[in-house]
């Protein structure tokens, strides 16, 4: 893979995998060396994600360590869970992750995760709106994210009704126009929700999401792709009619 790097992209060494197999010929080997920790700035490339929209073939998008790193400072902030911000006696959030790992979303979703300690659950195989409601409610899922697509086909499945989905107490949608009829309808069907629908915007090539909206502003404006995050600079061109 080193090869389909930039040319001045710097690389480090890792540390040497051990089969499974070969356990007990390692105890009696010599140690292995301590690599050298990896140098590098922060403008350094982190990330390789392909992206493209509907008119043309997938373009690797470079995201650098610092645009990773604000990426999700800014979506702690924005949802309060920094470590100063979180009581010791709050557990854990289990996380059902719809969408793919390789898209900048899965990427945030995961990293989010680890940062916070918290369950990532994912689905076997092609999306399937029984399957999304079975493991909300044997892993007691608490946060969910989805395209717009997802979540009508979830409230449309025919065993909906009578499902236990207690547990979910936030659902953040993003990808395409979020409806008031749709927040209003998760509201209904996720009795913990109430106001924790949200709507996110972003892009991968801006290194992740750029404004989100929730509780009142989604209220105010239903149709809105929310205020920029943090540090996110935004500009908006005037349309030139041909």
């Amino acid at each position: 893979m080193a090869r389909l790097l930039p040319a001045d992209t710097r690389t480090g060494v890792g540390p040497a995998v051990v089969p499974v197999a070969d356990i007990r010929a390692a105890e009696s080997a010599p140690p292995l060396p301590i690599p050298e920790p990896p140098t590098g700035g922060e403008d350094d490339p982190a990330l390789i994600i392909f992206t493209a929209g509907t008119t043309g073939l997938a373009k690797a998008a470079v995201l650098a360590h610092r645009s990773v790193i604000a990426n999700l400072q800014n979506l702690l902030v924005v949802s309060k869970r920094l470590p100063h911000q979180l009581s010791g006696d709050r557990p854990p959030e289990v996380i059902l992750q719809s969408g793919p790992l390789f898209h900048i979303g899965g990427v945030q979703s995961l990293l989010l995760a680890l940062l916070g300690g918290n369950t990532m659950v994912f689905l076997e195989g092609r999306f399937e709106s029984g399957q999304v409601l079975d493991l909300i409610e044997g892993e007691r899922v608490s946060v969910w994210g989805a395209v717009p697509t997802m979540a009508i086909r979830v409230l449309t499945d025919p065993t909906l009704p009578g499902r236990d989905l207690s547990a979910v107490r936030s659902i953040s949608l993003g990808g395409s126009p979020v409806t008031p009829e749709l927040s209003d309808r998760l509201r209904a069907a996720f009795p913990a929700v109430r106001r924790g629908v949200s709507t996110i915007y972003g892009m991968t090539k801006a290194g992740g999401t750029v404004a989100a909206a929730s509780g009142a502003l989604m209220a105010e404006h239903p149709q809105t792709a929310g205020r920029p995050l943090p540090v996110v600079e935004m500009r908006i061109g005037k349309s030139v009619s041909a």
